[in-house]
């Protein structure tokens, strides 16, 4: 009976060392019982966990009994003349009961503890198929049973779990410490080009525009492209801030009812002169009746106002944008059309992914960041809506906001 009896109290050993890796163990603490439990089980005299330390290429230790640690934390296994290194580069067990003969062993330890090594037990510690480290046990009076080489292995694997899974963790949080200062430094950026562009592009804009309006002549032909291109520079550095508040939570909703064909043909005349410079049709379908609809007037003009302009500066000369309003089976649709130059089937929604460009920034034509269908995007989600694109058959794509109706049903 006391086989079965020591099989028994082996198996509740094990189990309670197993059930510590949910306590609120620090690591090294975790590491420190699973060595005591190798030594207890396998009655050695000691008992320690070495990892591979890939910077130097060798194995160190990281726990040992009490006692020991101190003295072998600083201790550097080499892969090619170690019982460790053996192990570790074989990922295969070795038991020995000869080790002071054996050329392999490394005898730094045994000066550091002032001991001999006569018998060793080493494992292979793998986590998820990957050998990472070693994990010993020496000098039991008598020889290693295959029942200790198996309580070794199941104390390894545990170890190794507990070592790798700190690993990820702290890997996890360097790479939320980076993404944190990246946004820093995005936010930085940010407030100069709300503050330190926008204030004086305005003043900049604002004489240009002075400037044109008061010259008949050659001047004014001279000052047009230049107000455009600030207004499309003030329209990029808008954009980017409106994504950033959004993507903060600043952006509070105001509902209230709406009677939505009046809102599209506020933000059509908006972009008109847009339209007019790309010799582009801007078509507002008339509608026999008020359309009402429970939305944010600001948020909504904003998506429409961005869907507008990427119908029109996708478009080409003598092409044109068509709005219309209807009513779908879920909401109220706002849909533009326009007769440019299509989008790839596998670019139809990736398109409202901030920054994305369909051609390539060496080679497009068209100017923006990638922002002004994010932002439509986001527009609408805090609405409850939806917006994406589709290609029409003829030719040129169409984007369609939706916003669900006002209690279950839209005003007409």
């Amino acid at each position: 009976m006391k086989p079965y009896a020591d099989y028994t109290l082996r198996l509740e050993r094990l189990l309670d060392v197993c059930r510590k890796s949910g306590d609120k163990l620090s690591v090294d603490a975790y590491l420190q019982e699973i060595v005591r439990t190798g030594a207890e089980l396998t009655s050695s005299t000691g008992c320690s966990i070495l990892t591979y330390a890939e910077e130097e290429r060798c194995l160190r230790f990281v726990a040992a009994l009490e006692g020991e640690i101190d003295a072998l934390r600083g201790v550097s296994v080499p892969l090619d003349r170690s019982v460790a290194g053996w192990v570790y580069r074989r990922q295969l067990g070795l038991v020995t009961s000869q080790a002071e003969a054996d050329a392999r062993i490394h005898r730094v330890a045994d000066r550091e503890l002032a001991n001999g090594t006569h018998a060793l037990l080493a494992v292979p510690m793998f986590f998820r198929g990957r050998c990472v480290g070693v994990m010993e046990a020496v000098n039991k009076a008598e020889d290693y049973t295959e029942e200790d080489v198996r309580a070794v292995e199941l104390l390894a694997a545990m170890a190794a779990g507990a070592i790798e899974n700190q690993r990820l963790l702290q890997e996890s949080q360097s790479a939320c410490e980076q993404m944190m200062a990246v946004d820093r430094m995005k936010d930085d950026f940010l407030a100069i080009a709300s503050h330190e562009l926008r204030t004086p592009l305005t003043a900049i804009l604002d004489g240009l525009e002075q400037a044109a309006a008061a010259n008949d002549g050659q001047l004014r032909t001279t000052l047009g492209p230049a107000v455009k291109a600030a207004e499309r520079l003030r329209s990029v550095i808008e954009q980017m801030v409106d994504s950033d508040r959004l993507e903060k939570g600043l952006g509070q909703l105001q509902q209230s009812d709406v009677d939505v064909l009046e809102l599209v043909n506020e933000i059509a005349a908006g972009v008109q002169a847009e339209a007019e410079s790309h010799a582009v049709r801007l078509v507002v379908e008339p509608v026999p009746f008020a359309v009402f609809c429970r939305l944010d007037p600001e948020k909504t003009g904003m998506a429409l106002h961005n869907v507008l302009q990427n119908a029109i500066q996708f478009n080409q000369p003598g092409g044109e944008a068509r709005v219309r309003v209807c009513d779908g089976e879920t909401g109220v649709q706002i849909c533009v059309e326009d007769t440019g130059i299509g989008i790839p089937a596998e670019a139809l929604e990736k398109v409202f992914t901030r920054f994305y460009q369909v051609e390539s920034h060496l080679t497009r034509r068209h100017g923006g960041m990638g922002l002004g269908l994010a932002v439509a995007r986001e527009m609408m989600d805090m609405q409850g809506g939806r917006i994406w694109a589709e290609n029409r058959a003829e030719g040129g794509s169409r984007f369609t906001l939706e916003l669900p109706h006002a209690h279950g049903e839209a005003h007409f």
